[in-house]
C-alpha cells in the first residue's frame, strides 16, 4: 500500500508474516484500503485451511494516512470480524506534504480483516 501506511505498525504489500498485509482497489466512485492482519503470525498464508493458525494479534484504534487520488466525499469501516460486519462513517481530516494530498483517520480494530471505503467525490 505505497499510497497509505498505518502509524507504528509495520505493514507490507506482499503478505509477509508477521506484519498487516496492505493493499488497495478502485473503481470510478470508491477507493478500498484491504488490511489483513497477519501479526504474530509465523508464515504468510492468510487461508487457516486447517484452522489451526493462532489468533492474529488484534490492534485497536490506530491511525492510517491515505495519499488519495481524487478528492474524499467519506471514509467507512466495515470487517466481518467486528459488530456482524456492519459498515461504520469514519471521521477524517486532509492535510497536504511533500508527498501530496492525504486523510488520517482511525480504524477501531482489526482482528484479522477490515476494509476501508473511501468515497470519491464526483469530479
Amino acid at each position: 500500500m505505497k499510497d497509505s501506511s498505518l502509524k507504528d505498525i509495520a505493514t507490507s504489500t506482499t503478505s509477509e508474516a508477521n506484519k498487516v498485509w496492505t493493499f488497495t482497489k478502485k473503481d470510478s466512485n470508491y477507493e478500498i484500503i484491504h488490511l489483513i492482519n497477519l501479526r504474530g503470525e509465523s508464515n504468510n498464508s492468510w487461508r487457516d485451511t486447517n484452522a489451526d493458525y493462532p489468533i492474529p494479534t488484534a490492534l485497536s484504534n490506530f491511525t492510517v494516512k491515505y495519499y488519495y487520488t481524487n478528492p474524499v466525499g467519506s471514509v467507512s469501516f466495515v470487517s466481518p470480524d467486528y459488530n456482524n460486519g456492519k459498515t461504520y462513517n469514519v471521521q477524517f481530516t486532509k492535510g497536504t506534504d511533500a508527498n501530496g494530498n492525504y486523510i488520517t483517520f482511525t480504524v477501531p480494530t482489526l482482528q484479522y480483516w477490515d476494509m476501508i471505503y473511501i468515497r470519491q467525490v464526483n469530479k
